[in-house]
């Protein structure tokens, strides 16, 4: 069986640097900051695409060689829960603290419960407000895009079976027409359908972006390519970095969405990355994720100690602060935690397979 999967960059120079326009976001938002970075939620939009596109390059000769769904699911749990169980963990001990100390009118039962269905990733939409209700994930706001990630993994492994290109194309359709009827969102209860079509058009944008850019073939980007990936890039740090009262319009939104995103990730994959830069665009891609899942947590624990000192909240100092803590607690998730468990549990996922096959003398 051949395998496809390649390294892009340019792709994860634009998924760190979306990332941390998502955490100047929710900090100014959490404090009620001048807002700054008003339009960077688009950037959940923007990592559906990437996953789809990434996802299609490591498994689609997988699929077509007959890869389970339970496999797959296996895989992706590995590679998206570890981190998730320190954000729960951390958050949680955060929530519990703030009981103990009768801060918060919640019960040690809802917390339990807030706890339980964010480790299993299952949404939580009768959550109170003193929690984090109405957010379907109370502990964790933005986790609310890993059960959308889940969900559209599932689906693309069963629709793939069926082998069809058209289909893809079709829900890509189907998806953006539920995107004009039910706008964007998906985090909370009363979003929560709208978060289906979201995911959905963006994930499958994203795979059937692989197929062209696999049909395409291998080759040098040209000098319009390039001038494309980084007008698409410049296109992308403007959106993210307006300031109030340049919140975009929904229809405005949509184009970010259903145009700018799929281009910014088609060009930037022919774009080959050295020097510096590559490095660069290797540490934001790594250290991604972990800024993701764990900013909120992170800024718990930040906000809640300024507060009990100051009896007061600093929109500059703790915004400044989560910036230079942020970044080294997710490296040192990353690098402590997070890979060394995914190795162990990918070799003991590897042994399973091998074991099961010698014992029914299949070669899997």
């Amino acid at each position: 069986m051949s395998d496809r999967r390649q390294y892009y960059p340019a792709l994860d120079l634009i998924r760190g640097v979306a990332a941390f326009f998502v955490l100047i976001y929710h900090v100014q938002h959490w404090l009620l900051g001048p807002g700054y970075a008003v339009n960077a939620g688009l950037a959940v939009d923007l990592f559906f695409c990437l996953s789809g596109f990434v996802l299609a390059s490591a498994y689609r000769d997988r699929f077509a060689a007959g890869m389970p769904l339970s496999r797959f699911v296996v895989g992706r749990l590995i590679r998206l829960m570890p981190l998730v169980v320190v954000a729960t963990l951390v958050s949680g001990a955060y929530v519990w603290a703030r009981t103990l100390q009768g801060r918060e009118p919640i019960s040690g039962i809802e917390v339990a419960v807030a706890m339980a269905l964010n480790l299993l990733s299952i949404p939580y939409p009768g959550a109170s407000p003193a929690l984090g209700g109405p957010q379907l994930f109370p502990l964790n706001g933005p986790q609310y895009t890993i059960f959308l990630e889940l969900f559209a993994n599932i689906a693309w492994w069963f629709t793939s079976r069926i082998g069809r290109r058209g289909l893809d194309v079709a829900i890509v359709v189907l998806s953006l027409i539920g995107l004009l009827w039910l706008g964007l969102g998906g985090d909370t209860a009363d979003t929560f359908w709208s978060g289906l079509p979201r995911v959905l058009y963006s994930f499958y944008a994203g795979a059937i972006l692989f197929a062209i850019y696999e049909r395409a073939g291998e080759g040098e980007p040209t000098a319009f390519g390039k001038v494309a990936f980084w007008i698409c890039f410049v296109l992308m740090v403007g959106v993210f970095a307006l300031p109030l009262p340049y919140l975009l319009p929904s229809p405005v939104e949509l184009a970010f969405v259903a145009l700018l995103s799929p281009a910014l990730v088609l060009t930037a994959a022919r774009i080959r990355i050295e020097g510096r830069l590559f490095r660069v665009s290797v540490w934001l891609g790594a250290v991604s994720y972990p800024i993701y899942i764990l900013h909120y947590p992170v800024f718990c624990w930040i906000n809640g100690a300024y507060q009990t000192v100051f009896k007061t909240t600093n929109f500059m100092v703790e915004a400044v602060g989560l910036l230079v803590i942020l970044p080294v607690v997710s490296a040192l998730a990353l690098r402590v935690f997070d890979e060394p468990v995914r190795s162990r549990l990918m070799g003991w996922l590897r042994r399973s397979r091998s074991a099961s096959g010698a014992s029914t003398g299949l070669n899997v």
